[in-house]
């Protein structure tokens, strides 16, 4: 997988300048991008959509998306309880409206 936001662009988004959490940090950049491409993959039509993105054609509201995905696993590390979404409703509000555009509904 394409790698849409870099180190850098997360420390940005969190405010983190120094580099003594670089790989926690990269490993949550890699967790947040795989769980949004995921999410915009749930048809063969998203699939193929979100598939054919690359890091110059990646929309920026996904990138926007990864980057909110990025902060929420920064802050709820296991030891500080999230705040509770009903089972299978995926992200936060806040991804999801982000990424209305690109996740296909399916109906069970």
């Amino acid at each position: 997988m394409a790698a849409f936001v870099t180190l850098e662009q997360a420390k940005a988004r969190l405010r983190i300048t120094s580099t003594a959490e670089d790989v926690d940090l990269q490993s949550l950049v890699d967790q947040a991008e795989a769980h949004i491409v995921n999410w915009c993959s749930v048809t063969p039509r998203s699939k193929a959509i979100a598939d054919a993105w690359t890091v110059a054609t990646v929309p920026p509201v996904v990138v926007a998306a990864i980057l909110v995905q990025v902060g929420e696993l920064d802050r709820y590390r296991g030891d500080d309880e999230a705040p509770a979404r009903p089972e299978g409703e995926g992200p936060t509000t806040m991804v999801r409206e982000l990424l209305r555009a690109y996740h296909d509904g399916v109906l069970a």
